[in-house]
């Protein structure tokens, strides 16, 4: 087994006619003994001729048109399919962004206010001690305009 392995290794520079006698020597014992290997050595060698077979055939002259063509439609679909996957996550996004930038602002706001009526009120409060002021006094002129709303 361990054998075989280091014999497939070479089979392609065996075909190859690359490696010295003695190693040449090697390998055809080896193959006189092990099926694996020579069936190995047969597939090579159809692959070898079929390859031979293939370098005398021409390419078609809109080969590489036709090729960029592929390549560039594969593009345009693969960025189709990314703008409909994220057009829905970035729209969910935006919409989350702004409810929870809206339910902040609410929260802002209304104790805003709420702080802001208090201080009215407590305001009002401390008018209320000008209530002992004559009716005809400024300070009582005053103290009626405020509570009316002027």
């Amino acid at each position: 087994m361990k054998k075989c392995r280091k014999i497939e290794k070479k089979l392609s520079a065996f075909l190859d006619n690359e490696l010295k006698e003695k190693e040449r020597r090697k390998i055809r014992e080896h193959l006189k003994i092990c099926p694996l290997c020579a069936q190995k050595l047969r597939e090579l060698s159809l692959i070898q001729k079929f390859v031979k077979e293939l370098e005398g055939i021409e390419p078609s002259l809109y080969l590489w048109d036709n090729l960029l063509k592929r390549i560039s439609s594969t593009k345009s679909l693969i960025r189709k399919r990314t703008f409909h996957i994220l057009a829905p996550i970035t729209a969910t996004i935006i919409l989350i962004v702004g409810i929870l930038t809206g339910i902040y602002l609410g929260k802002t706001l209304y104790s805003e206010s709420k702080s802001f009526v208090q201080k009215e009120n407590i305001e009002l409060l401390y008018l209320n001690t000008f209530n002992d002021l004559p009716p005809g006094s400024i300070g009582g002129i005053y103290t009626s305009l405020v509570s009316q709303g002027w």
